[in-house]
């Protein structure tokens, strides 16, 4: 998959879109991997913006989809933020703040807790195609798909590719026969 966004630890984003992110900040301790995540933390410019994004596979012991920090404030839209191992779907430090609306949280190791305020959102399995082999775009099932969900919208960086709907082959013949059994 190459519609990932990679950014490193404090890198001065201010609004991104239309990305699946799978690791924001990478700290390592001995080779060891301890943190991949979004942080929300500028004293300047403490807003941030994201929208219609996918935050899967990432690790943290807290927030592991995203920690807002210090005075930072967030507003999440259409996003889907799933399958993250270590902390909780999201955290918030003291004097911060997030907003989530039409997003959909969903198995994530720590639990799916979210801090802020939040409105018409999913809490379900977004059905990712290939999860197991990081393949996140959706199923045609899938409840953030445009038709399936309350917003109308598509919810998440990445389009529906599949269905998990089993197709059976079969020939003429036999569908006809099917149908004058019954």
């Amino acid at each position: 998959m190459d519609n990932f966004l990679d950014l490193k630890q404090h890198e001065m984003v201010t609004r991104f879109s239309g990305f699946s992110i799978k690791t924001i900040s990478d700290k390592t301790q001995g080779g060891e991997l301890l943190d991949t995540r979004v942080y929300v933390l500028d004293p300047l410019h403490p807003e941030r913006e994201v929208f219609i994004c996918t935050i899967a596979g990432n690790t943290a012991p807290a927030g592991s989809g995203f920690h807002v920090l210090g005075a930072g404030e967030l507003l999440l839209t259409h996003s889907i933020v799933a399958a993250n191992s270590g902390g909780e779907a999201m955290a918030c430090g003291e004097n911060a703040s997030a907003m989530l609306s039409c997003c959909d949280v969903f198995g994530n190791a720590g639990g799916d807790s979210l801090c802020g305020s939040y409105s018409q959102n999913l809490f379900t399995d977004p059905l990712f195609c290939d999860l197991d082999a990081g393949d996140y775009t959706l199923a045609l099932e899938s409840p953030c798909a445009p038709d399936s969900n309350s917003c109308a919208v598509l919810i998440g960086a990445l389009d529906v590719t599949c269905s998990f709907t089993p197709v059976e082959e079969t020939t003429w013949g036999r569908l006809k026969d099917r149908y004058r059994r019954e």
